[in-house]
């Protein structure tokens, strides 16, 4: 065994809110009351959905995993905001959605609306929880889970605040998204418009 899955193992086993489920002790399910209890997916959405829903787990990056959030800003007429990324380990030169990762201390709403206005200069005044993705990057070595928020209500036009980071922002209707698509976040686009 891996000093990564002792880890891992060790720490849902000192979580409280940790229940044992199936294969030989190894697999958990989170018991907290918060929890949205859709089905077992392995230890990657025990860890997201703790992160999302207060328990006190440690820090998901000591596990070798990062936690990026992401945000869907909906206008009135439909269309969402998209940037043209630059200077990112992946994903260079592809279009994605406001967002970026979660500094230790903070709760997943906490780092939407900040990371929004840092990098648009948009105040995100509510959020909605959507969805994640679990993103492995081999080529870059890096393992990421991004938690997925939908906005409808926030102010502001957006701005490129951190051209080191977007080239370009754009209102877009989701029939009609540019190219190339950044890949962690296509198929969610794809469940808004059902």
């Amino acid at each position: 065994m891996t000093k990564k899955l002792e880890k891992i193992i060790r720490t849902c086993r000192d979580c409280p809110y940790t229940k044992e489920c199936h294969n030989n002790g190894y697999s958990f399910r989170c018991t907290h009351p918060n929890y949205d209890d859709r089905g077992y997916g392995g230890y990657h959405q025990w860890i997201t959905q703790s992160i999302l829903n207060g328990c006190p787990l440690e820090d998901a990056s000591d596990l070798g995993v990062k936690v990026g959030i992401a945000v869907v800003l909906i206008r009135e007429n439909g269309k969402i905001l998209v940037g043209k990324r630059k200077n990112t380990s992946a994903g260079e030169g592809y279009w994605g959605l406001p967002g970026g990762r979660m500094d230790r201390g903070e709760t997943p709403s906490e780092t939407a609306i900040r990371e929004t206005f840092e990098e648009t200069c948009i105040i995100v005044h509510d959020l909605e929880y959507f969805d994640y993705t679990n993103d492995i990057f081999k080529e870059e070595d890096e393992h990421w889970i991004t938690m997925y928020f939908i906005s409808r209500n926030f102010t502001g036009e957006a701005r490129i605040m951190e051209p080191n980071k977007c080239s370009e922002w754009r209102w877009v209707d989701t029939d009609d998204l540019p190219e190339p698509i950044f890949c962690a976040w296509k198929e969610k686009l794809s469940c808004l418009k059902k």
